[in-house]
This record gives C-alpha cells, sequence and structure tokens, in this order.
C-alpha cells in the first residue's frame, strides 16, 4: 500500500456538532431522533447516537458527531464542514417534565425541514 495525500487540499477542518443545551442542564437529555438529509461529502464520525431497530439515529448524548473536512484554503474546508453539519438534523421533541426527569412524549419534524 502506498499512501499519499491528494493534491491541493492542504487544510482541514474538524467540527463537533454538540446537541442539548438549554433547558438541559445536566449531562442526560432525552434520546432525541437524528436524521442525515442528503450524503455527506466529507467525513462524518458519529460518537453518542444509537440506532433502533428500523435503522433510525437517535442522539443518546451531548456529541452528535464530528464533521471533517479538507480544502485547498481553510475557508474552503470550514465551509465544507458547515455545509455538511446542516445535513445533520436532530428533530424537535415535545417535552413533558414529570418529577423533574424530561421525557419525550411525541415527536414532531423540525419545521426547518
Amino acid at each position: 500500500m502506498r499512501l499519499q495525500f491528494r493534491p491541493g487540499l492542504r487544510f482541514g477542518c474538524s467540527i463537533t456538532l454538540a446537541g442539548y443545551g438549554y433547558p438541559y442542564v445536566v449531562l442526560e437529555g432525552p434520546r432525541v431522533p437524528v436524521r442525515l438529509e442528503s450524503r455527506p461529502t466529507c467525513d462524518v464520525w458519529w460518537n453518542e447516537v444509537a440506532a433502533d431497530a428500523a435503522g433510525g439515529l437517535w442522539a443518546t448524548g451531548h456529541r452528535i458527531a464530528d464533521v471533517v473536512a479538507v480544502g485547498a484554503s481553510l475557508g474552503a474546508a470550514i465551509g465544507e464542514a458547515y455545509a455538511n453539519i446542516r445535513r445533520i438534523r436532530p428533530w424537535a421533541a415535545t417535552i413533558v417534565w414529570t418529577s423533574g426527569v424530561p421525557m419525550a412524549s411525541g415527536i414532531v419534524e423540525s419545521p426547518e425541514s
């Protein structure tokens, strides 16, 4: 095997897509379905996600994915990474608080989709 760098791709960018945040002030939040809207054009490394029996992805923690892109310039690599992050869509969930424990009461598709 002879490994070589691809000509013209001099810069790389790795961005972590993290979920949750307000109002989740603890490290565990509800499981949220995640979908990939189209085939990525760079590397996507899934982190805290799990597949269900039907092959769907569910976020199981804060870190959803690391998106890694390369380009001829730093701006091109960053742009490619962000373009691919926009392809990953956590769906919105309706949350019901019972005794301080979040429970997903229904899953609805994000209005942006």
